[in-house]
């Protein structure tokens, strides 16, 4: 009932008042008519300043200015036009009160940085399993957080998974240079823990013979048994196991600890010891050979300690009567090479000789007060209508991450690659019968660590 009709009830019947064509009719209704409008928009002005009940988008953007939120924080809501109306206010009311909660609960912990990022993916962190922890610790120290996120606007809701890495790593090197029988290195490890190392190695000729790597100051070293071909490349490092140019090498590698000739004081140092295995016949360097074997040992790679540490390039030199012909290189002179005209007399210097391998390092290192979050792949969307992808989550997930993360502290954005359940595997097609995937690296596990790296030149978040 209006306004006009309940002031027309209250008169006397026998005014008539309400039927048609009567003038007290008419005044009622042109006196009734500005105020009915003036309480219409009272009543929506009430509206807008509620969360709840807001009736515009605009509205509820302006509401959110109270947690210093603007439309940068739901352009993806305002700008996909595949929402309709209705829909697009319960997102945005949604997220709204989700990022109120997640400041009274507090602001600076993992879970307030993997809320905040499923916040602005448009999901909702779920458990595995029923009774199952919101966030999950991966490693048994603790720095890697898991938490499984359910994208509800995607078609059936898919799961995915959002890795949260505390002082996440930094890959330094030691470039592969030319190296000669005995050549020795420093490198320094500026973490707090010992850091895994890799070890590259190019073959150089046929002087690439039983290649090793020896740390006096660990008394410890790893030696492979065989031949490295001229041009291609040993890899070791104790994720990986003993890779040459992608073949399983690891039976031929062998991992000691104790003195080494020439590097330890005899009284000192403890007779080296190999970690054991099958006995067998030396690599002799032909990758056609290779079978790829249905399970590999894996050899312990020596770790770099905290600190400065020097390490050691060596090859197996010949001895008379006692090394195989096929197995060493001619003894070489460990003296600098003569230079010609130069400082050095004829008879003081030795001819240059070429390199017995290319070898260079890679270790890790931890960067303090930082943290690495990884989200899922994105998937691209139309959010203004026009060509080309929509807004990358990636983007606005790093925009907003600075007020959620403790004060001082380094935030690193990225996506993680693609990889199946159990592995990474080489995907070939059906009529695929040899090489790659076939023949070897079928499946090859991925480490708890892949996504952990932040490279050296990609910005921090904040």
């Amino acid at each position: 009932m209006s306004r006009a009709e309940r002031v027309l009830g209250v008169l006397p019947a026998c005014y008539r008042a309400t039927e048609p064509g009567k003038l007290f009719g008419a005044v009622a209704s042109a006196l009734a008519g500005p105020v009915e409008e003036a309480d219409t928009h009272l009543f929506r002005i009430q509206r807008a300043h509620r969360l709840l009940v807001a009736e515009q988008a605009e509205d509820v953007v302006r509401l959110a200015a109270a947690l210093n939120l603007n439309a940068f924080h739901f352009e993806d809501l305002l700008g996909d036009r595949e929402l309709e109306e209705q829909a697009r206010l319960e997102a945005l009311r949604e997220r709204v009160q989700r990022i109120a909660r997640l400041h009274l609960d507090g602001l600076g912990t993992p879970w307030a940085v993997l809320e905040a990022a499923a916040i602005f993916l448009n999901a909702r962190i779920v458990a595995d399993r029923q009774g199952d922890p919101l966030v999950k610790h991966v490693d048994p120290e603790g720095f890697v957080h898991r938490a499984t996120v359910e994208l509800e606007r995607r078609p059936e809701a898919p799961r995915a998974q959002v890795y949260l890495y505390e002082s996440p790593l930094q890959r330094r090197k030691l470039d592969p240079t030319a190296r000669w029988p005995l050549d020795t290195w420093a490198i320094d490890n500026r973490n707090v823990e010992p850091a895994r190392i890799t070890f590259l190695l190019r073959g150089v000729g046929e002087r690439t013979v039983r290649p090793g790597l020896f740390s006096p100051d660990m008394a410890e070293g790893i030696l492979f048994d065989g031949i490295v071909p001229d041009g291609t490349t040993l890899l070791l490092d104790s994720t990986g196991g003993a890779r040459l140019d992608g073949h399983a090498v690891d039976d031929w590698l062998v991992h000691f600890r104790g003195g080494m000739a020439d590097f330890s004081n005899l009284d000192a140092s403890g007779y080296a010891v190999d970690d054991g295995g099958d006995a067998r016949a030396p690599f002799d360097g032909d990758l056609a050979a290779l079978p790829e074997p249905p399970f590999r040992r894996r050899h312990p790679v020596p770790a770099a300690p905290v600190g400065r540490s020097t390490w050691t390039f060596t090859v197996a030199e010949a001895v008379f009567d006692g090394s195989r012909f096929g197995q060493s290189v001619y003894a070489t002179e460990h003296l600098p090479g003569g230079v010609f005209d130069g400082d050095t007399g004829f008879d003081a210097g030795v001819y240059d000789l070429p390199p017995s391998g290319v070898a260079g390092m890679a270790w890790e290192e931890r960067i303090p007060c930082a943290f690495k979050l990884v989200l899922p792949p994105p998937q691209s969307r139309q959010v203004d209508g026009g060509p080309g992808p929509g807004v990358n989550p990636l983007d606005r997930v790093a925009g907003v991450l600075p007020r959620f993360k403790p004060a001082g502290v380094r935030a690193y954005v990225d996506t993680g690659r693609d990889a199946w359940v159990l592995g990474r595997s080489v995907v070939r097609g059906p009529d695929a019968t040899e090489g790659e995937g076939i023949d070897r690296n079928a499946t090859v596990l991925r480490g708890l660590l892949a996504d952990a790296f932040v490279p050296l030149d990609q910005p921090a978040g904040g």
